[in-house]
């Protein structure tokens, strides 16, 4: 996973890189690769924003129904998500 990871991390600042490398040098030869650093980093946190609140969040309310409708489980499932949320 880690090393997944990183590839898919390095392809997204190549892709930055190339995609400003038409405009050519932005601000300056030395700070430019602090830049698609930066924007990369904003890229990755979007795409988790993103993945969190519109993939995981439609799990996570299936779970909660699948388990509201159990029948032994829904009633220590209520109990303790009460509790919790108090």
């Amino acid at each position: 996973p880690v090393a997944i990871t990183l590839f898919v991390v390095y392809k997204i600042i190549d892709l930055v890189s190339s995609a400003f490398s038409v405009f050519g040098t932005i601000v300056s030869p030395v700070i430019d690769p602090f830049i698609y650093l930066i924007i990369s980093v904003g890229i990755i946190f979007l795409m988790g924003l993103l993945g969190s609140s519109i993939i995981l969040q439609p799990l996570f309310n299936l779970f909660d129904s699948t388990l509201e409708r159990t029948p032994f489980i829904k009633t220590i499932y209520s109990s303790v998500k009460d509790l919790v949320e108090a």
